[in-house]
């Protein structure tokens, strides 16, 4: 009896040394868990103390940068009121000429008069608006990439084209060229003018997104031509361009020397690259999109003329966007596109309807063409279908 009391006794203590050892670790792991909430609190605290620390310093800045527009800007009125009375002051010696000329023109001078508070108060507004928007892309540059049109603001917009019905290549010709030469004459004379004219700055980088992505064409790959088809709508993709087991977004930006790229043009590139992987099913919502990107053979490139800013080069290196600068734009690469089709060899020039979506693929025989002459050669000719809807 008293062996089994004693082996009873064994056990307990064995059982009891054993729960105790269990609470030991338990109570490590809540230790090492307080320890944790502790420190995560501490960081929390120095994270707040900091964000506070900057939203005030941010606040400060907002309200010197406001009273310092608020200075500059009150100032404007004067000078745009300057402005206007002197262009009335204008108006009142055109009209005194009128009345005093030796066969007085009183109805011209009483319309002149009428017409320069008018004028004066219109040509204030619109200098005070001038004013404050030159102050504000002083402060902010990165506004000025918001209006396409001055990226190249030495450059005039065109003409209208010619109607679909017609060949787009008489917008380049006169009547008597059209109707008097041959058409191999007449074709490249209208692409010599086409590439020597003055553009608008959206031609300037229509143009420049052909030659960026007729030089991937020469790399082997396969190019869409996504900006030029897709206009506005192109989510900041110029040019897919795709080999097996690698795809390239590329933008492209062909802008003044004197003017950087900034990082908000670098934001638009991964976003658009990120939203390129959604579509195609390539990225989960959850997974990380560089890593997966990488994985699937996307890759964002911007190709730009000019240079970037410093922030907008680390945005690139940390987003693993491929930035390619001062790139330069050789006008006279060879532009026309000689394709085969089913039953004849055609050729379109850059101004014709179908030219951004032929594609030219070197083994079926097909190549770029420096001049009409070099194409007719090689038995092409020029297409003659001019309606967007019919591809030749």
């Amino acid at each position: 009896m008293q062996d089994n009391w004693q082996g009873f006794l064994a056990l307990g203590i064995l059982v009891l040394g054993v729960y105790v050892l269990m609470l030991r670790g338990q109570l490590q792991t809540w230790q090492r868990r307080a320890k944790r909430i502790e420190d995560a609190d501490r960081y929390f605290s120095d994270a707040k103390r900091e964000a506070d620390g900057i939203l005030a310093d941010a606040r400060k800045a907002q309200a010197h940068l406001d009273s310092l527009l608020s200075k500059t800007i009150r100032s404007y009125p004067w000078v745009a009121k300057i402005h206007g009375d002197l262009i009335a002051a204008e108006a009142d010696m055109l009209a005194g000429s009128l009345r005093r000329k030796q066969r007085p023109a009183l109805r011209a001078a009483e319309q002149v008069q009428a017409f320069k508070q008018e004028a004066r108060d219109r040509i204030q507004r619109a200098k005070y608006g001038e004013y404050k928007a030159t102050v504000y892309e002083g402060v902010f540059p990165f506004l000025a990439d918001l209006f396409e049109g001055a990226e190249v603001t030495e450059l005039v917009a065109p003409t209208a084209p010619p109607s679909d019905s017609d060949d787009p290549a008489k917008f380049y010709l006169t009547q008597g060229e059209y109707d008097s030469l041959s058409s191999s004459a007449k074709n490249q004379l209208a692409l010599d003018r086409y590439i020597e004219r003055r553009k608008s700055s959206w031609e300037i980088g229509r143009d420049f997104e052909r030659y960026v992505g007729f030089r991937y064409e020469r790399l082997g790959y396969d190019v869409e031509y996504h900006g030029a088809l897709r206009g506005l709508e192109d989510l900041g993709r110029d040019l897919i361009a795709r080999k097996p087991n690698e795809t390239l977004i590329i933008q492209c930006k062909y802008w003044s020397q004197w003017k950087d790229v900034h990082e908000n043009a670098v934001f638009q590139l991964f976003g658009s690259t990120v939203d390129f992987a959604f579509e195609n099913k390539l990225l989960e919502p959850d997974e990380n999109a560089i890593s997966a990107l990488k994985r699937h053979g996307v890759r964002p490139v911007f190709v730009t003329s000019t240079k970037m800013s410093a922030r907008a080069v680390a945005a690139c290196e940390a987003l693993s966007i491929e930035p390619k600068t001062d790139v330069r734009f050789d006008t006279r690469y060879p532009r026309i596109k000689c394709n085969v089709g089913k039953n004849e060899r055609l050729y379109h020039l850059p101004f014709d309807q179908q030219y951004d979506r032929v594609k030219i693929e070197p083994a079926k025989g097909e190549f770029y063409a420096l001049t009409t002459a070099e194409a007719e050669a090689k038995g092409f000719r020029r297409a003659f279908r001019w309606r967007p809807s019919a591809i030749s």
